[in-house]
């Protein structure tokens, strides 16, 4: 697949995420600070409910979700999620919890869930390894897809490993001291990747590239499906958030030189534009 091909896929996927939250800021003021790679880390989420929803319906139909349950510590921004579920139609299947999603885990009901596909954005360390457990141990046919902060865990890393306090979060994050055979944040996302193991046959990581790099792991069970996760994969690795911010200007209708942007491939994309 050629870089010019993967931006015209990007900037489609842009397009689309920028008709959904237009309508849902329509709902509610109140936003959270997004970046360029914020944008990827939603297409990578659209990207699985779809396949997701074709599994779980055995490739035969698309199925809905029978719940939605949202967790979230600031009160401001819970009231506004509560604002947009109203306005798109499913508060009748939605639940938001607002607390620590550590503490509210074991109390949000999953025992009567069928299947689960949990998505954990952590902005560090603040999901702990007990909570990403107890969602693995619940339900054998859960898919998790995890947000894991690479280039942040650089810098909580080398403090651990200097014995700064830091060792105690990152010890709750990965659930034992295994981190501390890890010399690079890359042998740390392989070892937190290892104990996902333990519970699924397929985990995988994404990285997300550019001024800011980050890692979205999936963890679920084995299967043909899985193809579609190492798809997304091959498309990644021709993208980067400097990509996804020419897309969504572009989906904006502001204009730019794309040899700016992309001098190697701007005769090849100007074909596609």
């Amino acid at each position: 697949m050629s870089r010019a091909s993967t931006f015209e896929w990007l900037k489609g996927k842009i397009a689309k995420l920028k008709e959904f939250t237009n309508r849902l800021v329509e709902a509610s003021g109140v936003h959270y600070e997004a970046h360029t790679w914020t944008a990827l880390k939603l297409i990578a989420l659209m990207w699985w409910v779809d396949v997701y929803t074709l599994f779980i319906a055995y490739f035969f139909a698309r199925e809905s979700f029978k719940r939605y349950v949202f967790i979230e510590m600031n009160r401001e921004r819970a009231s506004a999620l509560m604002r947009r579920i109203s306005h798109i139609g499913i508060s009748d299947l939605a639940d938001v919890y607002i607390g620590d999603c550590n503490e509210l885990i074991t109390r949000i009901g999953l025992d009567s869930a069928d299947h689960i596909l949990a998505f954990i954005d952590c902005e560090g360390l603040d999901v702990a390894w007990g909570t990403v457990a107890h969602l693995l141990e619940k339900q054998s046919w859960s898919d998790i897809i995890i947000v894991f902060q690479t280039q942040a865990l650089q810098r909580t890393l080398g403090r651990a490993l200097k014995g700064f306090p830091d060792r105690r979060t990152l010890t709750n994050f990965m659930g034992d001291e295994r981190w501390r055979e890890a010399r690079s944040v890359d042998e740390l996302l392989q070892l937190y990747m290892d104990r996902l193991r333990e519970f699924r046959g397929y985990v995988e990581s994404i990285r997300v590239r550019g001024a800011y790099s980050l890692d979205i792991i999936l963890a679920c069970r084995p299967g043909s499906y899985t193809s579609a996760w190492g798809y997304l994969k091959r498309k990644f690795s021709h993208i980067t958030s400097h990509d996804a911010e020419l897309a969504l200007r572009i989906c904006r209708g502001e204009f730019q030189a794309l040899n700016e942007f992309f001098p190697d491939i701007q005769p090849k994309l100007t074909n596609f534009l």
